[in-house]
């Protein structure tokens, strides 16, 4: 063990001995100055223009239902006027309710159910069109019979609903879709109430109005009610206004933590409701998981009042917003470990040189005159370059820890990481989840260098087993990506490249279907076997001249 120690501190000297190592420590750091950086100036670069005020828009709009005229266009040029009177900004929420005020002005106005030569006088009977006796019934001609039902061809049976060769039904509405007069009197009652809240901006009482209109859907089941009105009652009690957009134009934020929460926690609510209607056999049961532990989540978060959390990543929920403001500390350190890509390239010029650089210097007759066995100085050298490796990584997340704070505060450092097991929620440090994740993105690093280590033990050219090592993992990332996405070829699956990246893998973010992160750690498994077995082929068996 003493012998093996020796020989791996024998190659720490060697590795940081080169100036090339020091350019590379030196050139991490700058690649985390620069991504902060970048992102730092992308966030001053993006306006959030909150009141921009579309009434180009409105006004073209007006103009093309004129032009067009298509069934409703004089309901739909109400619209616009009215919101090109009022000028509502795409983040006030009377904007969106007036689209859903008018949309059921569209259907109380509807043409009424009944056929034109079917008109009834003043009196409840028909017009003389050929229709009712002074009995009042019909004539032979197809109409009512004595008993006052319908005839084989004929209209209104005694309680006054249609027969089904009419046009309504027994409900009031029409086969073919058309309202009946039951459902335009409550579309137009539902079209005063958004009206009347909108224009005294009564936020409160549309909200009101939703719950009763979601009380009365019969496709809702119950427990999707009770979330939904968990959601607008924590609105109305927090004093909550349900404006949509978070930020003005100097870019500060408007509206509190809340606020973005409830309306992550509605569009998750909404997609988890859609995946449950569907048969159990054809629903995503990931994306099911992942919607439920966002729920659970983000209901932890209001009724805890945690205004920052991180929390596991999930691109379908994420695009949703995240749980923390943009250009936060959070939001940029949780996603610098996608650059971990970048060190991957610096970590294979340390190994492709680790065994190339002994032949092309001639100093590997040195190394084999002492009296160890060749396998424990291939070893020695394999295990201070995962370690050097290891260690770029570190400094690589240290600094950007640093930088991210130094750019964007460090206001929200303790923010916790929360996550579900079982039906509770658990809570750890944020540091520790984007360790994580940059321990999963080591796998890359790591793999990367053994391809490299395997390549420097078949070349005798330090320059030609670095300029392979690069070329095979960017080329080879690019191609398998190629092959999955372009041409969905399935067996690139099998491909070392493919299963290097494990944060893309856990969040389903790959080409390739049904990827997991178990099939991806035995491929892993099998390439860094080959690779090893290669090395040690190429430095063991090697006859040196």
């Amino acid at each position: 063990m003493r012998k093996m120690w020796g020989l791996i501190t024998n190659e720490y000297i060697k590795i940081f001995s080169r100036i090339s190592t020091i350019i590379m420590l030196i050139a991490i750091i700058g690649l985390a100055v620069g991504y902060n950086g970048l992102m730092y100036l992308s966030g001053q670069a993006t306006v959030y223009n909150s009141f921009y005020e579309p009434t180009d828009y409105y006004r073209e709009q007006i103009q093309f239902e004129q032009q067009n005229k298509q069934p409703g266009w004089e309901t739909r040029i109400e619209m616009y006027t009215f919101l090109l009177d009022n000028t509502f900004t795409d983040n006030d929420w009377r904007g969106g309710a007036v689209y859903e005020a008018y949309a059921l002005k569209e259907i109380a106005n509807a043409p009424s159910i009944d056929t034109p030569e079917e008109t009834d006088t003043p009196d409840g009977t028909d017009a003389p069109d050929g229709t009712d006796t002074p009995d009042g019934t019909d004539t032979p001609d197809g109409t009512d019979t004595p008993d006052g039902t319908d005839a084989p061809g004929g209209t209104d049976a005694s309680d006054g609903t249609d027969t089904p060769d009419e046009t309504g039904t027994p409900d009031g509405t029409d086969p073919d879709g058309a309202p009946g007069a039951k459902e335009r009197t409550e579309a137009q009652a539902g079209f005063d109430t958004i009206i009347t809240a909108v224009k005294n901006d009564d936020w409160k009482g549309y909200l009101n109005y939703q719950i009763a209109q979601m009380n009365a859907d019969e496709d809702m089941t119950q427990e999707e009610k009770d979330l939904k009105s968990w959601i607008i009652q924590y609105r109305i009690s927090h004093d909550i206004r349900p404006d949509y957009l978070l930020y003005s134009q100097d870019d500060k934020p408007r509206d509190n933590w809340q606020n973005k929460t409830l309306f992550r926690l509605e569009n998750c609510v909404s997609m988890l409701n859609s995946e449950l209607r569907l048969p159990y056999a054809d629903r995503d049961h990931k994306k099911v998981a992942a919607l439920n532990e966002a729920v659970l989540i983000d209901k932890h978060r209001l009724v805890n009042d945690i205004p920052v959390a991180t929390q596991p990543d999930n691109p379908e929920i994420d695009q949703m917003g995240a749980t923390f403001a943009n250009n936060s500390f959070w939001s940029i350190f949780t996603t610098s470990a996608r650059a971990i890509s970048f060190v991957s390239v610096l970590i294979i010029i340390v190994a492709g040189s680790a065994i190339a650089s002994e032949f092309s210097g001639g100093t590997v007759k040195f190394l084999l005159i002492n009296p160890v066995k060749r396998w424990k100085i291939l070893v020695a050298k394999y295990i201070s370059v995962l370690s050097v490796a290891l260690l770029m990584l570190l400094v690589f997340y240290v600094f950007n820890a640093l930088l991210t704070g130094l750019f964007f505060g460090f206001g929200d450092i303790g923010a916790p990481h929360l996550y579900v097991s079982g039906d509770t929620i658990q809570s750890t440090s944020s540091f520790v989840f984007v360790a994580w994740k940059y321990l999963l993105g080591s796998i890359d690093l790591l793999t990367m260098a053994t391809l490299a280590f395997a390549i420097s033990s078949l070349t005798r050219s330090s320059a030609l087993s670095i300029g392979l090592g690069v070329f095979l993992t960017l080329s080879g990332k690019g191609a398998t990506l190629f092959l999955g996405e372009s041409f969905k070829i399935d067996w690139a699956r099998y491909l070392i490249f493919a299963n290097t990246n494990l944060n893309s893998i856990m969040t389903r973010t790959t080409p390739f279907l049904g990827q997991t992160v178990s099939f991806a750690l035995m491929v892993i498994a099998v390439y860094v076997l080959v690779f090893w077995i290669t090395a040690w082929d190429g430095f063991v068996r090697r006859d040196v001249k």
